[in-house]
């Protein structure tokens, strides 16, 4: 398995090294953001925690919306993978709705579209703490061995403390990613936010660029949900191993892998899972590619 795994980043890191001609700095590394990537990755339990104090305002509010929208169909929903609940805080926290709420993605889409804007203060400390004591409990769609992922969404500071909330969640093993806009306190959303902090923390000028991160925050929640330990008690599916690097390279390349790369992909994967069933006439394309 540590094969596996320095083999594995060996390659990312020569993807990384090919592409960096074509790079470009942006909030939470990588390229700039990409409307149209897609997660297709394992079993996640998300929830979106948005601010409604009455400082973003309602026109805001409405782009925030439509950012969350976009991320969200970046998510496997309709198959089951991905489950989607949605916080929204203010002097109150109001729970819109749980993971097993909207089990389809026009489900998903329509409710996003619908949440009412509250207006309000920044408690954000205690926003966090409503998460992880509602949003994560079996009895409301949360699953057990899946990655549990939050993406808080502000524009301030805030009014009560994070620093213990925030540290709670990732002690849960919940990954916490923190999106700023305008005002947001930079230091703060790094308390917040899990490492790595480059991965894990945008902090954008105005709402107006906001989709602008859209891709990179997509990219790398489907690279947490893929790396969180403790997913499940299952070892690595025999015949699978080839198919898992493969999808990370077409992540990162896009889906055109030459025979020459798949041939090295698989002469890699004989070489580090001697016990892996590869079948070399199998093609496996992005939509059959199954989670390790």
């Amino acid at each position: 398995m540590d094969r596996l795994v320095w083999c594995f980043f060996l390659l990312v890191s020569i993807i990384t090294l090919i592409n960096a001609q074509d790079t470009t700095d942006a909030p939470g590394g990588g390229s700039p953001g990409d409307a149209n990537v897609t997660c297709d990755t394992g079993e996640a339990d998300i929830v979106f925690l948005v601010d409604g104090s009455r400082s973003i305002g309602i026109n805001n509010f409405i782009l925030v919306l439509n950012f969350l929208e976009n991320l969200a169909l970046g998510f496997m929903v309709d198959d089951g993978r991905i489950r989607v609940g949605f916080v929204q805080f203010s002097f109150f926290t109001r729970m819109e709705w749980d993971l097993n709420t909207h089990m389809t993605e026009a489900a998903l889409v329509d409710a996003i579209r619908n949440v009412r804007y509250l207006g309000g203060g920044t408690p954000t400390g205690a926003a966090l703490t409503f998460v992880l004591q509602n949003s994560f409990r079996p009895e409301v769609g949360s699953r057990a061995g899946v990655a549990k992922v939050v993406i808080l969404v502000t524009d301030g500071m805030s009014t009560d403390n994070v620093t213990l909330p925030a540290q709670a969640l990732r002690d849960a093993g919940i990954e916490v990613f923190a999106v700023g806009v305008a005002n947001a306190d930079e230091d703060e959303l790094r308390t917040i936010a899990s490492p790595p902090l480059d991965t894990h923390v945008f902090n954008v000028a105005d709402f107006g660029v906001i989709s602008d991160i859209l891709g990179n925050l997509t990219s790398n929640i489907c690279d947490a949900v893929d790396d969180t330990p403790g997913t499940g008690d299952d070892p690595i599916r025999e015949g699978r191993v080839y198919a898992h690097i493969k999808a990370r390279v077409m992540h990162a390349l896009g889906a055109n892998v030459t025979e020459i790369l798949q041939q090295f992909l698989l002469n890699v994967t004989r070489n580090i899972c001697t016990d892996c069933q590869v079948d070399v006439t199998t093609t496996v394309t992005p939509d059959q590619i199954p989670p390790v």
